[in-house]
């Protein structure tokens, strides 16, 4: 894919969640899609295959935290790979506790839908 079309599908995919739109948020990912959260102190360490494996985690994600802050800072692409930074910042449910810091989303396009993704979370 050319560097423009992967940052076209991944910006997407930011604007689709920050506007609640999920079904473009999902449609966005191949089916057999890998994402992998390599935070091991986050609740969603490990490894979330295919779109129902992606639909577990944002649905996790809305039982334990409501979302009080996401903005995507820079999406840089470069042929099929693309790398964002995003500010987060969240409401843990069950504490009450309010958590923010930075995300880094490596992202690998292939035909137009997002193949891999990796995810590290700064320290929330």
């Amino acid at each position: 894919m050319s560097t423009e079309a992967s940052r076209a599908v991944v910006r997407g995919t930011y604007e689709a969640f920050m506007t609640g739109d999920l079904e473009a948020l999902f449609a966005s990912f191949a089916d057999g899609c890998v994402w992998v959260n390599h935070t091991p102190g986050s609740l969603f360490y490990g490894e979330h295959k295919g779109v129902d494996g992606l639909r577990a985690m944002v649905a996790k994600m809305g039982d334990v935290m409501d979302i009080t802050h996401f903005e995507l800072k820079t999406l840089v692409a470069d042929g099929d790979h693309a790398v964002a930074l995003a500010e987060q910042g969240f409401t843990d449910k069950a504490t009450g506790t309010a958590h923010s810091g930075p995300l880094i989303h490596f992202c690998e396009v292939h035909d137009d839908r997002i193949t891999r993704g990796d995810e590290f979370e700064g320290d929330l």
